[in-house]
C-alpha cells in the first residue's frame, strides 16, 4: 500500500494537471501551440533550475545520462505538449482531458511487458476491463465511422496520441538512469525545452507579444504548475510508487477536467461522457 504522503501527492498533480487543460483553452484562442509548448517548457525550467539549486541538488552532467533525457523530452514533454495543445483548438477542456484515460489503459499492458515488478495479476486485469469499458461508452461506436471527417475528430485524435506518449513516458520514468528524480526531471526539461526552440527555428514560428493578459497568464500558470512544479512530482513519484501507482492519475484527470470544464467554463456534459 503506496504511503500517505504519496497519495498527497497523486492529489495535488491530478489537481494541476486536471486544470492544465482548461489553461490550454485558453491560451490556444490566441497563441500558436507551438509557442505555447516552448513557453510552458521555458517557465518551468527556470523554476526547477532554481528548485535543484535550493534544495542543494546537483545539476545533470553525466553524458551517459543525456540519452535518456532526450527521450524522456520527446515523450514526456514535447509531443504530448504540443499534440494536447494542437487538438485544444477543436474540442473542450473537459473532453480532452477525458481522453487521457486511456493512458493507464496502455500504462498496464506496456509495463506488463518492460517492467519485472508490474505484471499483470487478476485484480489489474479487471481494472483494465472496467477501464476499457469506459472508454468504449466515452467514443461512442455509432460515431466510429466519422473519424477524421471532422476538425473535431482529428482534434480528438491529436489528444489520443498525446496520451499515447504520455503512457510511454510513464513506462520510461521507471528506467530512470539517476537515483535522484530531481536530476531526471531537470534534464528532461531541459532537453524538452531545447529541442522546441530548436522546432521553433525549423518551422519559422513567429512568437507575438500582442495577446491578452488571460492568454498570457496561461502559459505562465502552465508553465509554473502544470510543467515545472508537476515535472518534479512527477518523478518522485515515479521513482517512488511505481508505473502502476503513478497510472492512476489518468484515471482521475479527466474527472478533475469535466468538473472544471463545466462548472467554470461551462462546458456541456454529455450523457455518455458522465458514464464513461
Amino acid at each position: 500500500m503506496p504511503a500517505p504522503r504519496l497519495w498527497l501527492g497523486l492529489l495535488v498533480i491530478v489537481t494541476i494537471w486536471g486544470s492544465a487543460f482548461l489553461l490550454i483553452n485558453i491560451a490556444v484562442v490566441e497563441i500558436d501551440p507551438l509557442v505555447i509548448t516552448a513557453g510552458r517548457l521555458w517557465i518551468g525550467l527556470v523554476l526547477m533550475a532554481a528548485t535543484v539549486k535550493l534544495l542543494g541538488k546537483p545539476f545533470p552532467t553525466n553524458p551517459r545520462h543525456w540519452p535518456y533525457f532526450l527521450l524522456m523530452a520527446l515523450m514526456g514533454n514535447c509531443l504530448p505538449f504540443y499534440l494536447i495543445a494542437w487538438g485544444q483548438q477543436y474540442i473542450d477542456s473537459g473532453e480532452a482531458g477525458i481522453l487521457m484515460a486511456m493512458v493507464p489503459l496502455q500504462v498496464v499492458l506496456l509495463a506488463h511487458f518492460f517492467i519485472p515488478t508490474e505484471r499483470l495479476n487478476w485484480m489489474r486485469g479487471l481494472g483494465f476491463l472496467v477501464g476499457f469499458i469506459g472508454v468504449i461508452v466515452l467514443f461512442d461506436p455509432t460515431n466510429l465511422a466519422t473519424l477524421l471527417s471532422s476538425e473535431a475528430q482529428t482534434g480528438r485524435l491529436a489528444v489520443f496520441a498525446g496520451g499515447v506518449c504520455y503512457a510511454v513516458a510513464t513506462v520510461l520514468a521507471q528506467r530512470q538512469p539517476t537515483d535522484d528524480p530531481y536530476q531526471a526531471a531537470l534534464g528532461s526539461v531541459f532537453a524538452a525545452s531545447i529541442l522546441m526552440v530548436a522546432a521553433m527555428i525549423v518551422t519559422g514560428t513567429p512568437v507575438s507579444m500582442d495577446v491578452g493578459r488571460a492568454a498570457l497568464l496561461s502559459v505562465l500558470g502552465l508553465g509554473v504548475f502544470a510543467t515545472g512544479g508537476a515535472t518534479l512530482l512527477y518523478f518522485y513519484l515515479a521513482r517512488q510508487g511505481g508505473a502502476g501507482f503513478l497510472s492512476l492519475t489518468n484515471y482521475l484527470v479527466p474527472c478533475v477536467a469535466v468538473a472544471i470544464g463545466t462548472w467554470i467554463a461551462g462546458e456541456r456534459l454529455a450523457g455518455n461522457t458522465l458514464v464513461a
